[in-house]
């Protein structure tokens, strides 16, 4: 089992969420965990709480990922999972995109994964 907690650095200055959709740029947006068979789970911290089951992990950062709003990742047990890694590369890939690249560094800097980084 794999904990991670999610931010996003950037909210205060996006007007795409409310103040029930999303917690200050230093507070936790959601936090999950990725099971031993792959499932993924996470729970918001916002101020409209829920749960969220995906059949994968790689499902649910299709969704909930963002690397546009900077979303950073933080992984406690174990090696960041590649495909995180890969989302974010992808994404700074994207001619669309170049424009934020700079806004999102932090999110793929492996220093800030405080895990290992498998393969990379």
């Amino acid at each position: 089992m794999q904990r991670f907690t999610s931010f996003r650095r950037n909210m205060s200055e996006r007007t795409t969420h409310n103040e029930l959709q999303k917690n200050n740029d230093d507070e936790p947006q959601f936090e999950g965990v990725i099971f031993h068979d792959g499932k993924c789970v996470i729970h918001w911290c916002t101020a409209v709480k829920s749960i969220s089951a995906f059949d994968t992990f790689e499902d649910m950062i299709t969704i909930h990922g963002h690397p546009e709003y900077g979303t950073e990742l933080v992984f406690h047990d174990g090696p960041v999972p590649a495909s995180w890694l890969d989302a974010v590369a992808t994404y700074k890939r994207s001619e669309h995109n170049m424009d934020r690249v700079r806004a999102f560094e932090v999110a793929v800097d492996p220093r800030l994964f405080h895990g290992d980084v498998d393969g990379r």
